[in-house]
């Protein structure tokens, strides 16, 4: 006899009571379940990139980055200021064929390395002068992406020509990791400047939420680094060098999971947008 009086009838009626109830959550046989990734495949890049970047339903998301901004001269590395980041992305299916927009803004803060405290004037450390620090009104913009990366085509505003890749992607284990790169180029002419803009972000997280068809957006987290041409309101002038970031971040299914920080810089510096956050998205 079991202890507490629980016989062999009773272990099974508890075994078929429990499979009962799973078949009620769902009902559907594992493989209907899940999506076998395979990395070399460029859908399940596609898939990989989508479900940790962004999401597979049209409810909002959101990503938090953190990190340091630094100008990098003769591969030393010299420190700016702290960079407090938030991203906020709807997506859209458009095709059967995999296509999907992405309507995001991405607004940034920067805040003193010492003391923590917002900046809107800056000691440029490389030519001694104080600038104004240009912080890029919030705008609200829809990318479309296929199994290859953004789809942007010819030149943009001011001669800009944009381009992205997805991929590639890995598995080790119970991870996935997949790269979302984007590139803004514009060659020196008459009466504008030299442009290279190189974002390059890895998204990871886990395999089993990656496969699961009922994960819309599975949790994930990012790193990122960007190699840039100095901007033009730090006046840097002839001097050689880059620009260049470091950032880690996370993504979170609501506005409220933001850094507490960034919160705050928003309430003090966006207001309208911190009050309703899907309604900037929708313009």
């Amino acid at each position: 006899m079991i202890a507490g009086g629980l016989g062999r009838r009773g272990l099974l009626q508890g075994a078929l009571a429990t499979t009962a109830s799973m078949a009620l959550i769902d009902p559907r046989p594992a493989d209907a379940r899940t999506h076998p990734l395979d990395p070399a495949n460029s859908g399940d890049i596609a898939l990989i990139y989508r479900k940790l970047a962004f999401s597979m339903s049209d409810e909002p998301g959101y990503w938090w980055l953190k990190g340091r901004r630094y100008g990098l001269v003769d591969a030393e590395l010299t420190p700016l200021w702290d960079m407090h980041i938030g991203i906020f992305f709807k997506t859209r299916n458009v095709s059967d064929a995999g296509q999907f927009d992405v309507t995001s803004v991405s607004i940034s803060f920067y805040t003193d390395i010492d003391n923590g405290e917002f900046i809107t004037n800056v000691k440029n450390p490389f030519t001694g002068k104080m600038v104004a620090v240009n912080y890029f009104p919030p705008k609200a913009e829809t990318v479309r992406f296929d199994n290859a990366g953004r789809m942007d085509s010819g030149a943009g505003p001011g001669g800009l020509v944009s381009s992205g890749t997805i991929g590639p992607a890995w598995i080790e284990g119970d991870q996935v990791w997949v790269q979302g790169d984007h590139i803004l180029r514009r060659d020196a002419s008459t009466g504008v400047s030299r442009i290279r803009v190189n974002d390059m972000t890895t998204y990871f997280g886990g395999k089993r939420d990656v496969a699961d068809k009922s994960v819309k957006s599975a949790p994930a987290g990012q790193t990122f680094s960007d190699i840039n041409t100095w901007p033009s309101w730090l006046e840097m002038g002839a001097q050689p060098g880059s620009y260049y970031s470091r950032v880690f971040g996370h993504k979170v299914a609501s506005y409220e999971r933001m850094p507490q920080r960034f919160r705050q810089l928003m309430l003090s510096q966006h207001p309208n947008i911190a009050n309703d956050p899907p309604k900037f998205l929708e313009g």
